[in-house]
């Protein structure tokens, strides 16, 4: 099935089943950062690219740096999931965001934040297609709520 037939609103709430899964598969474990960059690629793919726009969404680029820099991994593989899916403008905004949140221990302005955070609040409905392309075309298939 080609993405176009699925509406935005179908194939988000398909990402966002697969995260719940993935989400209440880990949320027991600790150190929880091993386990998620442990997941099979496709799996990781999923998780990186929905938590990042979520987040960003919600609080911040800087939000979801702050909540995962100490995350062993974390910062690159959510990078390498955008290059996947062909955002790499995203990666490179992760990354950047990821040092200048370093240089600044942390206090970053709200200008700094929105320099990295829009072009996700800009594409967030063709990065969401890019994805769940990039999964049907290398065979994903998606859990539901009820499948754990």
């Amino acid at each position: 099935m080609n993405n176009d037939d699925v509406s935005l609103d179908e194939l988000q709430e398909a990402i966002q089943n697969h995260f719940d899964c993935l989400d209440r598969s880990l949320k027991d474990i600790v150190p929880r950062d091993l386990p998620v960059i442990t997941l099979p690629i496709l799996d990781r793919n999923l998780y990186f690219v929905h938590d990042v726009i979520a987040i960003t969404n919600n609080a911040g680029m800087g939000a979801w740096i702050h909540y995962h820099i100490d995350d062993r991994g974390w910062i690159d593989d959510a990078a390498r999931a955008f290059r996947a899916i062909g955002h790499a403008d995203v990666a490179g905004a992760i990354e950047a965001c990821a040092v200048l949140f370093r240089a600044k221990n942390g206090a970053m302005a709200d200008d700094d934040d929105t320099q990295f955070s829009r072009m996700i609040w800009d594409q967030e409905a063709k990065m969401y297609r890019s994805l769940y392309d990039h999964l049907k075309r290398n065979g994903f298939a998606f859990r539901n709520r009820d499948s754990l």
